[in-house]
């Protein structure tokens, strides 16, 4: 099933999301550039009732939209039962997970905040540090300060780079 809009919030928190991060996807226009990388998930509670019954990800999982990316093609929920929660990712056009984050909201979360920090490239690490900050992330210097860091010395520039830049830095975030 589909968890209802006024049960998101709740059902979320039920599993590790924190408020603060869900203040700003609900209040995108509180932070610099967040508006046009993330929206509250309007378009997965659209999309979600045509495709939940032949999506083959879904099977076997209550979906919990959390937020969706900015062009409203990509959506991030939260897959639940009685036995696991997943966070995961996927696009609206594929019947596949891209990212799937297990049970660590916080994996989710960095990965979220990377994204930003990619997107925001005009804003300052201080800037983007407050924002983190505001939305719940204790370590948000930390996770800017070495993206800037890997950026400036050229660790991140191609997609194998940044990924292994992901998998051998991501963690000391968590």
């Amino acid at each position: 099933m589909i968890i209802q809009k006024d049960k998101r919030r709740e059902k979320l928190i039920e599993y590790g999301v924190i408020p603060a991060f869900l203040d700003a996807i609900d209040n995108t226009g509180e932070y610099q550039d967040l508006e046009f990388i993330v929206k509250y998930p309007d378009g997965a509670y659209w999309y979600l009732e045509d495709i939940y019954p032949s999506y083959s990800i879904f099977k076997g999982y209550d979906v919990t939209p959390i937020y969706e990316g900015g062009n409203g093609d990509t959506f991030y929920v939260l897959l639940s039962n009685n036995e696991e929660a997943r966070f995961v990712h996927f696009e609206l056009e594929n019947d596949e997970i891209y990212n799937d984050y297990g049970s660590d909201f916080w994996l989710m979360f960095v990965d979220f905040l990377i994204g930003y920090y990619e997107f925001a490239d005009e804003s300052s690490i201080d800037a983007l540090t407050e924002s983190g900050l505001k939305m719940g992330f204790p370590k948000s210097a930390d996770l800017f300060s070495s993206l800037e860091s890997a950026d400036k010395n050229g660790l991140r520039n191609t997609f194998d780079l940044d990924k292994k830049w992901r998998e051998e830095n991501v963690h000391k975030f968590l």
